[in-house]
């Protein structure tokens, strides 16, 4: 099973404490289950985010290698 970086932001790194997560996994989905698993608490914030695997945006259905760095980006609002 590959390793790879789940880089988070704004709000998910304001709920986690954290800016990133070292994870084994082998796809895009099983990274989302394995964070929802561990992190319940942002599992609302994980619907809205946008995904990025090595800056470029992806869907869900996805196969990650190893070293791949994940960017979880929820919405951004502001005026």
């Amino acid at each position: 099973m590959p390793v790879v970086i789940v880089k988070v932001f704004a709000v998910l790194r304001e709920k986690l404490g954290l800016a990133q997560i070292e994870l084994d996994c082998d796809t895009v989905d099983d990274m989302l289950e394995i964070i929802r698993n561990l992190y319940p608490m942002i599992i609302k914030d994980l619907e809205t985010c946008n995904i990025a695997i090595n800056t470029k945006y992806v869907t869900t259905n996805v196969n990650l290698n190893q070293g791949d760095e994940i960017a979880l980006l929820p919405p951004i609002s502001g005026g």
